[in-house]
């Protein structure tokens, strides 16, 4: 009776714990991309929108410490690769370092699951800081998806042009195990040069499959899927 006394007091705490994390922010100023590239000018004069949902949505979201909170409004900046929120009409990036956010929208009736991690190994020009869109999450490789916007300049009219957000992704597999995170190429021959660098599950995998399209999104989640069982 005692222990179960200690275990219920010790879950009370960190409930009220969670409970009182506060989501601070400072206001969404889109001055510079991920790199400090300056924006051609405002976000307001730019076609489309820097972040990666139309819809903001309710979700959870788990700080950089371990502490959790929930927030009613998130997305994610795509631009400035930054988890975000809203505070009434105002748009927000978080003032604490935040390790992971998750939202759900509605995509052609379906309800789609966005979530947004760092804290994976630097690579190139990303740090541990940077965060990637989570396809496929499992105990031997996680599936992830480098999405960002930059300004780009089209011409409508002779001597005229406008400014709009262009989308751009790029794919990752994180073997756990190795604790490596590698880009995936586009050619198979270059994916199964990858063999030799990740865990032997990878290089059972297309030993067993022959063929594996690193272009087609459903077979790389499929592979990634299959790994984890």
């Amino acid at each position: 009776m005692k222990n179960s006394g200690f275990l219920f007091l010790c879950l009370l705490l960190s409930g009220l714990a969670a409970a009182q994390v506060k989501v601070v922010g400072v206001q969404a100023i889109f001055a510079t991309d991920r790199e400090g590239r300056g924006m051609i000018t405002s976000a307001k004069d730019v076609e489309g929108s820097p972040f990666a949902t139309e819809e903001w949505k309710p979700g959870n979201i788990i700080f950089s410490n371990g502490l959790k909170a929930q927030d009613g409004a998130l997305n994610f900046d795509l631009y400035s690769n930054k988890p975000a929120f809203r505070d009434g009409q105002n748009q927000m990036h978080f003032k604490d370092p935040v390790k992971q956010i998750t939202y759900t929208v509605d995509l052609n009736g379906q309800p789609t699951t966005y979530l947004f991690r760092n804290e994976y190994p630097p690579i190139g020009s990303q740090d541990r800081s940077f965060y990637y869109r989570v396809m496929e999450d499992g105990a031997n490789f996680h599936l992830l998806q480098l999405l960002e916007k930059t300004v780009a300049q089209e011409m409508v009219n002779i001597g005229t042009y406008k400014n709009k957000f262009v989308q751009k992704e790029d794919w990752y597999l994180y073997d756990v195990k190795a604790a490596k995170l590698v880009k995936i190429p586009k050619s198979k021959k270059d994916l199964n040069g990858l063999a030799a660098e990740l865990s032997p599950a990878f290089g059972n995998y297309l030993k067993e499959t022959k063929s594996v399209n690193p272009k087609n999104p459903d077979e790389l989640i499929r592979m990634v899927q299959l790994m984890n069982q």
